[in-house]
């Protein structure tokens, strides 16, 4: 089932120092023209570069290009545990506790490397959160968005995002402790998330409206009733720099975020391999629907006017190891695509020149 929604991007590539051609190509990713503009002066990318430096390390990923992963925490953190959510006029915005937070939180995706840990590739374009949501008997959860989930002519399947997003990603809390100034003490254990993926449901929804990305995936009623509280929308003001103090000024209703306008290489490249990867993703969904959908007709026939000779509990035998056999085909093919685009092995990768709507 498809759900409309404004489309998210996939978010990669921060350029070396020194800008060379061959750095270019490593750090291809798709971008877009469209996302809110912050009234910043326009500042390089290598801002990102020196200012996450301190907490962290830069390297050289196969598949994403220039990526960088935090050293400064814990092996068992996670990303959008340490701090909080806030309600501003751009919808429900992640307010972060660690110093880096400005930069891995509202732009890019994270993915996670099981040789390496958590690992963020940079994105050019700020959002209030960059997240997956879910919502059902009384808890939510959120979990980063990895590099492949890309804009698509407007909208986003949720089944897709689903599928591209591990149990484990989520956060959980219950939603009476989701406005705690703390989070991560309320947090739910990871191996809980396969049951709570189970019991919810994805309620992702962000909309661009007066050049805004907004995350409006739930109403704040639902957190008033939970906790018994208010929720007050706080407005989001500039910050002038990544090391200015970020703090709520209560008086006033706003909370400041470094959100510089980064500017674009003048010959940006677009990563179709991750858009390509997308698509064959889709498109196997697609026909394996198509393959559920034909075998139930099937066998309602079947059922409707039963083959010579068999009887009813034979039939409906032979009908739950068709639907097995069928279920196990899929799982090889979307294991088969998987390991495709996890060895690079799907196709013809070759960076082209991105088309950019202006």
């Amino acid at each position: 089932m498809k759900h409309k929604m404004v489309s998210l991007i996939a978010l990669g590539g921060l350029c070396l120092a020194l800008w060379n051609g061959a750095a270019r190509q490593a750090l291809a990713a798709p971008l877009n023209a469209n996302v809110a503009r912050t009234p910043n002066a326009p500042v390089g990318i290598e801002v990102f570069q020196t200012s996450l430096a301190p907490y962290g390390r830069w390297f050289q990923h196969e598949k994403y290009g220039l990526v960088w992963t935090p050293t400064v925490v814990d092996v068992r953190w996670r990303p959008y545990t340490v701090g909080n959510w806030v309600y501003t006029d751009y919808g429900w915005t992640w307010n972060s506790d660690e110093d880096w937070g400005w930069a891995t939180y509202h732009y890019g995706r994270w993915n996670f490397d099981t040789g390496i840990g958590w690992v963020w590739v940079p994105g050019y374009d700020w959002g209030p959160a960059w997240v997956s949501w879910r919502n059902g008997n009384d808890w939510l959860g959120w979990a980063p968005l990895p590099p492949e989930i890309v804009w698509d002519n407007g909208f986003v399947e949720v089944g897709l995002m689903d599928s591209l997003i591990p149990p484990f990603y989520y956060n959980f809390v219950e939603e009476r402790y989701f406005n705690a100034p703390r989070l991560a003490t309320y947090i739910a254990q990871a191996p809980r998330n396969v049951a709570l993926i189970r019991e919810t449901n994805n309620i992702t929804r962000y909309e661009f409206i007066n050049q805004r990305v907004l995350n409006k995936a739930f109403d704040t009623r639902r957190i008033e009733q939970a906790t018994g509280q208010a929720v007050r929308t706080y407005r989001i003001e500039e910050a002038k720099g990544p090391n200015a103090l970020r703090r709520f000024q209560a008086d006033s209703g706003s909370v400041s975020f470094y959100r510089p306008h980064l500017e674009r290489d003048n010959h940006p490249f677009s990563d179709e391999n991750l858009r390509r990867q997308t698509e064959e993703r889709r498109t196997l969904q697609q026909r394996q629907q198509e393959d559920r959908e034909r075998l139930h007709q099937r066998h309602q026939q079947e059922l409707n006017n039963p083959p010579h000779g068999l009887s009813p509990d034979n039939l409906n035998q032979r009908h739950a190891e068709e639907l097995r056999e069928l279920e196990q085909q899929h799982q090889r093919e979307t294991q088969l695509l998987n390991n495709r685009h996890a060895t690079g092995h799907d196709g013809d990768a070759t960076p082209k020149m991105a088309q950019h709507r202006r």
